[in-house]
């Protein structure tokens, strides 16, 4: 009876695991697949209150982004030697950030700013409405014009959108986005493009899943420490020095 008794306890603990997990990807695949930034406020709200708790350094490198920055646990780590505060949220598109971008670049006076954004443009999960390239090019311009705005004196690093075995079918699609994001920062100063990808391919020239997550789209540590450490070389290469770790 006993053994009953804690197989029953053990499956209702596992449903209720399973329908948290549900609820939170059926949140967060709601928000993904609005159009209006203003659903991602309250995640905006944690920023902040986490900032007035424990206010960051000024002249760090600021990361910003989708789940590509959020789930990135290692950052820090990864980015030594670098002072970093990571903003990213998952499911945020290209708008979204330049929604937010007073909110979540101009407290920091960053002094690079690394982006990851846009393959939630262009992808279909969760019941989104995918973009054209030519519909998301403005959207890329005017989030470039709102980061120098916010942060005049930031080197901006846009990285490129990475391969998954689960979006495996867009990447031809990514590739052209890629091109776009390499054109788009050679003609504007301060502003570099980061092809972090070599790394995350097998010899086979498909994505390597022993570096993803179960879910094939995200980086594992492994897949991170790859990732961070191409993007890392190229922020360093271009600003000749590495960020204070205290003010200035």
């Amino acid at each position: 009876m006993k053994s009953i008794r804690v197989a029953i306890i053990l499956s209702l603990i596992l449903v209720m695991i399973l329908t948290y997990l549900f609820l939170q990807i059926r949140e967060q695949g709601l928000k993904m697949r609005s159009d209006d930034p203003r659903v991602w406020d309250s995640v905006i709200a944690e920023f902040e209150a986490q900032d007035a708790s424990e206010p960051p350094s000024a002249n760090a490198l600021l990361l910003i982004g989708d789940a590509g920055i959020r789930l990135w646990d290692s950052v820090a780590d990864d980015m030594q030697p670098f002072n970093v505060v990571a903003r990213g949220f998952g499911g945020a598109k290209i708008i979204d950030l330049s929604y937010y971008v007073n909110r979540i670049v101009s407290p920091y006076q960053p002094k690079a700013i690394v982006v990851y954004i846009g393959s939630n443009d262009f992808t279909a999960a969760y019941g989104n409405t995918p973009k054209s390239l030519e519909q998301a090019k403005p959207l890329y311009l005017q989030l470039v014009d709102r980061l120098e705005e916010a942060a005049p004196d930031a080197a901006i690093f846009i990285v490129a959108l990475k391969p998954s075995t689960h979006f495996w079918a867009l990447w031809p699609e990514f590739t052209v986005v890629n091109q776009y994001l390499q054109q788009l920062a050679a003609g504007r100063e301060g502003v570099f493009f980061i092809d972090a990808n070599a790394g995350l391919f097998t010899e086979q020239a498909e994505p390597n899943p022993d570096l993803l997550l179960f879910d094939g789209m995200h980086n594992n540590d492994e897949g991170y420490a790859v990732w961070g450490a191409a993007i890392k070389s190229v922020v360093l290469e271009a600003i000749k020095y590495p960020l204070s770790k205290k003010n200035g």
